[in-house]
């Protein structure tokens, strides 16, 4: 999981080559908008030595270290090892009393964590503790009582933020142009045609979306897009009906949610379904919004497409709609690379789509809750059965089981923990 510490001018040198230490001089300072200020030394007593402040999010506290090439991003393995930021809990009003830190007014993530108002330093400054988590949420920020290797650091900077401005930029010129010299025989949309054929529609769709697909091969930064984690959200029958036709609907490209990393995935898909696949694959196209594409029903296709095209290659998806070239140029709705990523969320839910073929199925998502390990159980037998090697989980586990914790786990794993809900 990433996060993000801003250093000054004399120290960003030695911290690349060594790494961020506990107890350095220098690191307990921050860039606010009135220049580097102290973090609170008044703390020090209660860490034993300066932990290591860092922020959940880049250009936390202002713009200007990221600018300068004086913020750093920290790759942190386990999420669980921070505690609470004190200082930074003292600027949510909290004021010290004997062995703790009290509010008269607690702040509405502490508020179940809270005693009377009062939280023991015992438990804020215990790693990984429902406390710590919760302060953590609540400030956006962490303290790290260990050592952070120098391999786990790198410097953001103007630099680097114009190198990749500038290609996203000629990446999303070239995509346009593209566009615009698209044959006159492609269709443009799809709505708007009264009296065709379902049919003819899914025919146009097709054609549209292999020709925006041939532009997306030719400028998708591929190390990027390759990265991504996909997921195919449907109801109970729609993950079995796959599971048991796998080997011949692998061909068919898939429409799925994305997320940067595994840990990102969340307890629920787009319009409320709670099972999934995680699916690894070539992403054939990629926007930031489902309704830019319009891809349809994989079905339809076999229903409307010629029967040899779809049993040879599989089902191949369209899209209902191809913008005016400009707008690809000015506008990222199609994500050719990290600087486009700017995904539609709807209640912490992501409503983009990548179509991703020759899929191989990584892990099957089941519903938190009191009956998750009868589901996982099932589940697990299903595939035996049907002779497919995937692992079974909650969104949770399932994070943990395929890559590094995130923020968005990090934050379900508070909001369980405080709860005093199971933890699958």
């Amino acid at each position: 999981m990433k996060f993000y510490h801003s250093t000054t001018p004399g120290a960003v040198e030695s911290i690349l080559r060594d790494g961020l230490k506990v107890g350095m001089f220098g690191i307990a300072k921050r860039m606010t908008d009135t220049g580097m200020v102290s973090a609170g030394d008044w703390a020090d007593e209660y860490y034993g030595d300066r932990p290591i402040y860092l922020a959940v999010r880049p250009e936390y506290y202002n713009k200007a270290p990221r600018q300068l090439g004086l913020e750093l991003e920290v790759e942190i393995d386990d999420p669980r090892k921070l505690i609470a930021d004190l200082p930074s809990l003292g600027d949510t009003g909290a004021y010290l009393e004997v062995d703790g830190l009290g509010w008269e007014h607690v702040p509405p993530g502490m508020a179940s964590v809270a005693n009377d108002g009062y939280v023991g330093f015992d438990q804020l400054l215990r790693p990984g503790s429902p406390a710590a988590m919760a302060a953590i949420r609540t400030t956006g920020t962490a303290a790290m009582p260990e050592d952070i290797p120098a391999e786990k650091i790198t410097r953001l900077g103007l630099l680097e933020n114009r190198r990749r401005f500038a290609e996203d930029a000629e990446s999303r010129e070239r995509f346009s142009k593209a566009v615009e010299e698209l044959p006159p025989d492609v269709p443009r949309r799809i709505i708007g045609q009264p009296g065709e054929s379902k049919e003819k529609s899914y025919q146009k769709m097709a054609k549209m979306g292999r020709n925006l697909k041939q532009i997306f091969a030719k400028e998708a930064d591929r190390s990027f897009i390759d990265s991504l984690t996909t997921v195919h959200w449907g109801n109970k029958k729609d993950i079995l009906d796959i599971l048991l036709d796998y080997k011949s609907l692998r061909r068919d490209e898939l429409s799925t949610a994305v997320h940067l990393s595994p840990g990102e995935i969340g307890q629920k898909g787009p319009w409320g379904f709670d099972y999934g696949l995680v699916v690894k694959g070539y992403i054939t196209l990629l926007a930031n919004d489902m309704d830019d594409l319009g891809t349809g029903s994989g079905k339809k296709y076999k229903a409307y497409l010629p029967a040899q095209r779809t049993q040879s290659s599989g089902v191949n998806k369209g899209v209902m709609r191809i913008y005016y070239q400009g707008e690809y140029r000015d506008y990222q709705i199609i994500v050719l690379g990290k600087e486009d990523w700017k995904p539609r969320v709807v209640n912490g839910i992501n409503y983009n789509e990548a179509l991703v073929d020759n899929w191989k199925i990584e892990a099957v998502i089941v519903p938190r809750g009191q009956q998750a390990a009868i589901e996982i159980a099932r589940f697990e037998k299903y595939l035996a059965k049907v002779g497919i090697d995937a692992f079974v989980g909650v969104p949770l586990t399932v994070g943990q089981k395929l890559g590094s914790v995130s923020e968005s786990l990090l934050r379900r794993y508070v909001r369980h923990t405080i709860n005093g809900e199971e933890q699958l």
